[in-house]
């Protein structure tokens, strides 16, 4: 694989609709609401320094055993079996979170958007069946499935975003969002773990060493240009939907919805259409099977 499957991997293990329609709304409405983006920024920023250290130890290991082999190697292999064991521990906590999460998100959606009626669990069991049917037919055809699906679901929120901006939002374009008023009210630190959690799955670019064209190349570049990439769209799209229902709104609006998961579409509505707003619905569910494929992929190499 080369730099561009990698990062598509990683892009979409932090899937943008899963993140921006179901992760970040909780984390401000429970953190510090519109203050969110400068967390971002700290977090990624955070990331890029840690990053330093771990891609310069992925071109001296090249594993699939990421965490592992860097502790093993290190540390010894007590360590590195903890870590594995920590690793295996997590993305399968993960793998069973999300097929949870995608059966609800899939009867919910077939319901409104094809009328379509069954249980939760045949959606999560159908999911698991097409992803181990993936993982078997090796990786390429994985990463020819995540292309597609990562380069719609941010296309789809790039035009949310510039409709919002063009339209002016709530009260006009502005930077309320980065005044000390805001990014210190509420509970920044609830508001910080939400934002570390958006960029799960952008350690896993070392995992994939043994398939890179070029490890000690390759491995670097497509770490850094997946932290960049994934920050700074976060950070541009939760800006843009703040300035949709404005900065001192944002808070009460979210506690008034009875699910704040539901903010996007709201939003889309108001600002693009209904239409819209049914390929939002879609692609959140294809977003979180886009999900479930990338850490299907890493449990795989940690195993």
């Amino acid at each position: 694989m080369g730099v561009g499957f990698i990062i598509f991997f990683v892009v979409s293990a932090a899937s943008p609709f899963s993140v921006l329609a179901g992760g970040f709304p909780i984390g401000m409405m429970l953190g510090n609401g519109a203050g969110t983006p400068v967390l971002i920024g700290l977090v990624l920023t955070v990331l890029l320094i840690f990053s330093v250290g771990y891609t310069t130890m992925a071109r001296y290991v090249t594993n699939a055993g990421g965490f592992y082999a860097f502790s093993a190697r290190g540390l010894g292999g007590i360590a590195g079996g903890a870590a594995a064991g920590l690793a295996i521990f997590a993305y399968n906590i993960l793998q069973i979170a999300l097929y949870g999460m995608f059966g609800g998100v899939a009867a919910g959606t077939m319901s409104a958007v094809f009328d379509l009626h069954l249980p939760w669990w045949i959606y999560s069991l159908l999911a698991m069946g097409s992803i181990a049917f993936l993982g078997y037919r090796q990786i390429d055809l994985s990463a020819k499935v995540l292309c597609v699906i990562v380069m719609v679901e941010y296309l789809v929120i790039l035009v949310l975003n510039v409709a919002i901006l063009s339209s002016g939002g709530d009260s006009g374009v502005n930077f309320d969002s980065f005044q000390a008023r805001h990014v210190f009210s509420g509970a920044p630190s609830i508001g910080l773990l939400f934002c570390f959690a958006a960029f799960i799955g952008f350690e896993a670019t070392t995992i994939y060493g043994e398939e890179a064209k070029n490890p000690r190349r390759d491995i670097p570049l497509a770490t850094y240009a997946s932290i960049l990439l994934i920050g700074c769209f976060y950070a541009l799209s939760i800006w843009s939907m703040i300035i949709g229902v404005g900065a001192d709104k944002i808070v009460p609006t979210l506690y008034a919805l009875e699910d704040p998961t539901t903010l996007i579409y709201g939003l889309s509505d108001h600002y693009v259409g209904p239409e819209m707003t049914q390929v939002i619905r879609v692609l959140f569910l294809v977003g979180i099977y886009a999900g479930l494929v990338a850490f299907h992929n890493s449990a795989a190499r940690y195993f």
